[in-house]
């Protein structure tokens, strides 16, 4: 199970490196595509999981006091999307961003690597 979350947390890192390698990128360049993607691709998931904070603070410490009050059908669809929508929403949306995000910047690559190394 270890070796399975490893492999699907490090897969925005594989794809782009096989979309680099795929597309005959120089090794330097396709060193800092797949860091560059890598670091987009989880920039993005974190952003989009920031958006369900609010649906996990309010299972942790509403629901709760919900459910003394008698709205056990209010706390429980709260707790529901925040337990399981939010985590299959962010895993898809996790995937879709690192699939297209290499897909999308991998012509225009080499371009933004040699604009950042020049001087000036």
């Amino acid at each position: 199970m270890t070796l399975v979350l490893m492999l699907a947390v490090a897969f925005p890192l594989w794809f782009a490196w096989i979309v680099a390698w795929r597309s005959g990128m120089r090794r330097g360049i396709r060193r800092s595509f797949a860091l560059v993607c890598g670091l987009l691709a989880y920039g993005v998931v974190l952003m989009v999981d920031a958006l369900f904070l609010p649906f996990d603070m309010f299972a942790t410490f509403a629901a709760p006091s919900l459910v003394d009050a008698g709205h056990d059908a209010t706390a429980n669809v709260m707790v529901l999307v925040s337990r399981e929508a939010g985590t299959w929403m962010g895993a898809a949306f996790a995937l879709v961003v690192a699939v297209a995000l290499p897909l999308k910047l991998r012509l225009r690559w080499p371009a933004v690597h040699a604009a950042l190394r020049s001087p000036g």
